[in-house]
């Protein structure tokens, strides 16, 4: 290259450095990780270009059961060929996080083992839906029962943080429970739990509760994980068309470097593993 030129090129990288930045940073966004739910899928995920494998708690943690089991079940998931820091499906169902029966030492003897078990799996990162858990009785009051969730959440992290383990709370739409059906009622109870309680937004249950993408960029500090599934039927991305780039362009201006997941069913009638990552990093391209 002629000097002049180079010269040229570089005074004029000085001169706009937002051109560089700009670039670089719409390339990070459309390169971040994507996953999914399946273990049964992980042989192909690898190969369409997938990231990591998000699990469940209850059934790959395995608290309920004994630690031989657990044992046995972790050499399994030492030899998948993804690798799997996430995990989502906190708590048994029947285990009551709020309401007049708060079950406080059951949510607190299953997490010890889950946090304990999540460090000897490589899992660093837990997701508490938890739609039965926390739904609040008939009668009971809303306020009272998000200021109990508050406060297991704050008993909870320092017993995460001594595992390496990160905690987000995820919302639910109001046809799985009646307590954090939006993203900023979420963050609401998180900011009281604790600043080291973050988030993970379910774009899915965003789209059921008609909640804006401008919910993202006021969470913005605790968003830390999303999930993704088409509204209708909770297909993969790239089976009914749905647009997401609305959210994705709010993830985008906040800086999002976290990880998706796609917490989907597979299967006939929906986009193929490929297909479907393909056409949601379209969408991560073009927002």
């Amino acid at each position: 290259m002629r000097r002049d030129v180079f010269l040229k090129l570089g005074m004029t990288a000085v001169a706009m450095p937002w051109l560089v930045s700009c670039t670089s940073d719409a390339e990070k966004f459309a390169s971040l990780s994507i996953g999914t739910f399946s273990r049964e899928l992980a042989p192909e995920m690898e190969k369409s270009g997938y990231g990591h494998l998000e699990l469940s708690v209850t059934e790959d943690l395995m608290p309920a059961r004994s630690e031989e089991d657990f044992v046995k079940h972790l050499a399994v998931l030492k030899k998948l060929n993804i690798r799997c820091h996430q995990m989502n499906g906190f708590i048994h169902p029947d285990i009551k996080m709020v309401g007049p029966d708060v079950q406080m030492d059951k949510v607190l003897s299953w997490a010890q083992i889950a946090f304990a078990r999540a460090e000897r799996a490589g899992v660093n990162y837990i997701t508490i839906g938890a739609g039965k858990p926390r739904k609040v009785p008939e009668g009971f009051e809303p306020a009272k029962a998000r200021a109990q969730l508050s406060a297991i959440f704050t008993q909870l992290l320092p017993m995460a943080n001594d595992h390496g383990v990160t905690l987000a709370m995820e919302n639910l739409n109001s046809g799985e429970t009646n307590l954090g059906n939006t993203l900023l009622e979420c963050l609401e109870i998180v900011e009281v739990a604790g600043p080291k309680m973050k988030l993970t937004a379910d774009i899915f249950h965003m789209l059921r509760e008609a909640e804006s993408p401008a919910s993202m960029i006021k969470a913005a500090p605790r968003l830390a994980h999303c999930h993704v599934a088409e509204r209708e039927k909770r297909t993969p991305p790239g089976t009914a068309g749905d647009d997401f780039r609305p959210y994705l362009h709010a993830l985008r201006d906040i800086k999002y470097r976290g990880a998706f997941s796609f917490e989907c069913g597979w299967g006939q009638g929906r986009a193929s593993l490929a297909q479907s990552i393909a056409a949601f990093r379209e969408q991560l391209r073009t927002c």
